[in-house]
């Protein structure tokens, strides 16, 4: 498996990073449909995180195999990030906003059935972890099909991890400001997986200014393709003996021990429960409250109040929705291709 540093990547983006000078992206969703007053956002004298050059992904060219032992599935308003200290951990923070709540389900896959795990994990309230046992050195691992080279965000590899929009990176606020440490209620520790993305949308979309009307002079800020849709986290077992663990705060760990032609899916959903599907005129409206839940992402930064506020919108028509292609029973997974339930990554950050 080969791992390359991102510095250098950065350093070639850097010229496209200042053309963005940028506020940081929220995550896409359905999001309640209750209309809030605004309240003024208060700037904030918070300073930028030190050296914002280094992204902190651990790359790997190696491609997932979408059929993996273990696969983890996530779909919902969540933020992605990498911790090298932990050591080599990759971290996925649940947002708590407008009724999104976090379900966990584990599927046992045989002979290309899904039927729900005879061991569910209980009600979690601070700490999950996943990962090999016993312990092993394989790292954890981000999929990028060419790094060095940006994305083509149009025709790129359908499962580089960059179509989730990274809000510390060059699109959107690369100065890598601070996170506020609220929005994430719940948090899962990834050790032994290769991160991806599991399916990206149809639908093209465009970064503009928030609450933009694209009729106004310099609200488009650029065309930026499609995006994620649903993420995943692959888990192979490189030697006998093995197995992978799922622990909930202090309640005895899940085992998914090998088995012939055996595989398994652990569903992370953290979507509103009670979010009906965007219409038509909100989609193109230009609240953006209404339009995607992806505004929740970028209030995880401490941006300055002169910061532009970087927000998602539609470019065009939806299109058609892909059938979801993984296991989902007693579980509602609500996402729509033009309003994608997802999150943002924050690869300049330890804990955002």
């Amino acid at each position: 498996m080969t791992t390359i540093n991102r510095r250098d990547y950065l350093k070639k983006m850097a010229v496209g990073a200042a053309a963005i000078a940028g506020s940081k992206l929220d995550v896409f969703a359905q999001r309640a449909r209750r209309r809030r007053r605004r309240r003024p956002e208060t700037p904030t004298p918070k300073p930028a995180r030190r050296d914002p050059s280094i992204l902190n992904w651990s790359i790997t060219q190696t491609r997932p195999s979408p059929d993996a032992f273990v696969t983890a599935i996530f779909a919902g308003l969540m933020g992605f990030t990498y911790d090298p200290q932990s050591p080599g951990q990759g971290k996925v923070g649940f947002h708590g906003h407008e009724d999104h709540n976090l379900i966990v389900k584990i599927y046992r896959i045989e002979g290309g059935v899904c039927t729900l795990n005879p061991q569910q994990p209980q009600a979690t309230n601070k700490k999950i972890t996943l990962g090999v046992m016993p312990t092993s050195n394989q790292p954890v691992n981000y999929y990028e099909y060419n790094p060095g080279v940006p994305l083509d965000r149009f025709a790129g590899d359908a499962y580089d991890f960059r179509w989730l929009p990274d809000l510390d990176g060059p699109d959107f606020y690369p100065d890598n400001y601070d996170a506020h440490s609220d929005h994430f209620k719940r948090w899962l520790y990834v050790k032994n997986a290769t991160f991806y993305t599991r399916m990206r949308t149809n639908s093209k979309f465009n970064l503009v200014t928030q609450d933009s009307d694209l009729t106004k002079p310099n609200a488009l800020i650029k065309p930026f393709g499609y995006v994620a849709r649903y993420m995943a986290a692959a888990i192979e077992l490189p030697a006998d003996g093995e197995y992978v663990a799922l622990k909930v705060d202090s309640n005895p760990a899940i085992e998914l021990r090998p088995a012939p032609g055996v595989k398994y899916q652990i569903v992370f959903s953290n979507e509103c429960g009670i979010c009906p599907p965007p219409s038509q005129a909100e989609l193109e409206g230009n609240d953006e409250r209404l339009r995607s839940d992806f505004h929740y992402a970028r209030k995880v930064l401490k941006l300055p109040g002169s910061r532009v506020k970087i927000a998602l919108k539609l470019d065009g028509l939806p299109a058609s929705s892909s059938p979801q292609d993984f296991c989902r029973i007693g579980i509602v997974i609500r996402n729509t291709d033009a309003a994608p339930c997802m999150g943002a990554g924050y690869g300049g950050g330890d804990n955002p």
